[in-house]
């Protein structure tokens, strides 16, 4: 029921949102005349920006792979990206990483509890970077020209100080009392009285306390690689340069000229309203984060608005030409699977504890 009306949701927000885009376009012709200005060059950039963007996506899951000892070939990784882009936008609830997770579990027999756990880890040190930075950002701006946003800097905090968590806790003994609660032990009861309380809403009590759990594995895995850290940091700086070249073009477009700091503001918050991805590739969600970003530089709505409509569009455009001479690469790579990964070697990564199926849980 949940996943119905989470399905249905994303796509009420994205009608009402085109309707607004509709309503204001309408009232704001005079606005759109910049649309109709804008120089080659700046496509021509934002087109390479937009392949470096696929480029740095790939080599995230890259990262993901190589503790198992996968090795995946950059132009497997480009297709793969493709592709994760395209479901963002075609299926609902981030449809993209599911088309991601299940490629990878035909082509490497990479499970997907395995999966969602590093990519927990991984999603830890991404938006703990791009908060810092925008916490960054949001104090040189206020230092230099006095430009201050409490709703920003609490967004950026909160989001600091909420990935920070399962830094500073005990993880080890919360990974313990997650193996106690599935075999059934004292814990147990425990929840399954938790999950009554919550009665028809018990799945999503279900859900939250795994995908916890998840992020409190990824980083277990995370903390014992301090290099794989360090790497995914400075992959998550190259992606913020990415995303500010795509928006400094989109900018120019509409005769806009935010400053390098202002770039990084939004950038930031572009990145971590992925949180808040409840509609088809954020549709809605990120061109909000960048008017709302933007007005605090007296950048107007309508020249926000360029310059989110362009980077979609020009990703888009990358997606759909490069997709069919891809698809045929992939299909062919699933096809000549290996499936070299045991499960033996990823239980060895990220240890499981045995299920007690006789245990209060399972018996519900």
């Amino acid at each position: 029921m949940i996943w119905v009306m989470k399905k249905y949701l994303s796509y009420i927000v994205v009608v009402a949102l085109i309707g607004w885009a509709a309503y204001y376009f309408v009232y704001h012709k005079a606005d759109l005349r910049g649309l109709l200005q804008i120089r080659p060059w700046y496509i021509m950039a934002m087109l390479a920006a937009g392949v470096a963007q696929f480029f740095v996506s790939g080599s995230f899951t890259r990262l993901i792979l190589k503790p198992f000892g996968i090795g995946i070939k950059i132009k497997e990784l480009f297709a793969l990206a493709i592709f994760t882009c395209l479901g963002n936008y075609l299926l609902p609830l981030r449809g993209g990483l599911g088309f991601r997770a299940v490629y990878l579990k035909k082509r490497y027999n990479f499970s997907y509890p395995y999966f969602l756990s590093s990519l927990a880890g991984i999603y830890l040190v991404y938006f703990l970077t791009n908060s810092l930075l925008g916490l960054g950002a949001l104090f040189f701006l206020y230092y230099y020209w006095g430009i201050t946003s409490m709703t920003l800097g609490l967004t950026f905090a909160t989001v600091s100080l909420g990935v920070f968590t399962p830094l500073i806790l005990n993880t080890k003994r919360l990974s313990h009392n997650r193996e106690t609660h599935l075999s059934g032990n004292a814990l147990a009861p425990s929840m399954a009285s938790f999950n009554d309380m919550l009665g028809p809403w018990s799945l999503l009590g279900d859900k939250l306390t795994n995908f916890f759990y998840q992020i409190i594995e990824g980083w277990n895995y995370l903390q014992k690689k301090p290099l794989l850290i360090f790497q995914l940091i400075l992959l998550t700086l190259l992606n913020s340069l990415v995303n500010m070249t795509l928006l400094y073009c989109g900018f120019l477009s509409s005769s806009a000229r935010p400053t390098i700091l202002g770039l990084v503001m939004i950038s930031s918050i572009l990145s971590i309203s992925g949180l808040l991805n409840i509609t088809p590739a954020a549709m809605g969600i990120q061109e909000a984060a960048i008017i709302f970003s933007s007005n605090i530089l007296n950048i107007t709505t309508i020249q926000s608005l360029t310059a989110s409509i362009l980077m979609r569009l020009v990703i888009l455009t990358t997606a759909f030409i490069l997709a069919p001479f891809l698809g045929h690469y992939l299909i062919r790579k699933i096809g000549n699977s290996s499936g070299s990964l045991s499960f033996r070697a990823q239980r060895e990564i990220f240890p499981r504890p045995e299920v007690n199926k006789d245990s209060s849980l399972w018996s519900k």
